[in-house]
């Protein structure tokens, strides 16, 4: 990504939009269950904007969305669906993506372990990301650079067949 970084865009960014920090509209009442995805209405937590490369915030929207899932890459792709058809990505931003997603997951986790040693009494939350953050990354890694650049490509270009990313050897 640092080779590329001169061909990146610069705005400002929220920067850590996971989870935690995302409010969705309360539910209408009209009996739909509470997997029925929910419009987002709003975003807390302003205390990680920076001015930074455009491409950093779905970066880090897609690592946190990937967490947890038995198939992060299918996670990030439709994370990139979704983002690029409001606001499209350049070629080299989406090559860059996958390593970004990595970036952020082991940046979270590690940087959530140091902050946890410094503030005990806070662990809990500093570590929340962290055991389903190595999971995604390892899941990520074995899969291959090329099994998530495929599918951060075909859904940036809203091919509706994103390649099966996951490798079993079962």
């Amino acid at each position: 990504a640092l080779r590329r970084r001169d061909a990146f865009r610069v705005g400002v960014a929220h920067n850590d939009a996971n989870d935690n920090n995302i409010l969705v509209a309360d539910d209408d009442g009209g009996g739909a269950d509470d997997a029925s995805p929910r419009p987002v209405v709003g975003l807390l937590d302003f205390g990680d904007v920076v001015e930074t490369w455009v491409v950093n915030e779905i970066a880090i929207s897609a690592a946190y969305f990937a967490l947890g899932k038995d198939d992060p890459i299918a996670a990030v792709a439709e994370m990139v669906r979704g983002y690029v058809s409001v606001f499209p990505l350049t070629d080299v931003e989406l090559a860059a993506t996958p390593t970004l997603v990595r970036a952020r997951l082991a940046c979270s986790c590690v940087c959530g372990a140091y902050s946890a040693m410094e503030d005990p009494g806070n662990a809990a939350y500093l570590l929340l990301h962290a055991g389903p953050g190595w999971e995604t990354l390892m899941k990520l890694t074995d899969a291959g650079d090329d099994a998530l650049l495929r599918a951060v490509d075909a859904a940036a270009r809203r091919d509706t067949r994103v390649p099966s990313s996951i490798r079993r050897d079962e």
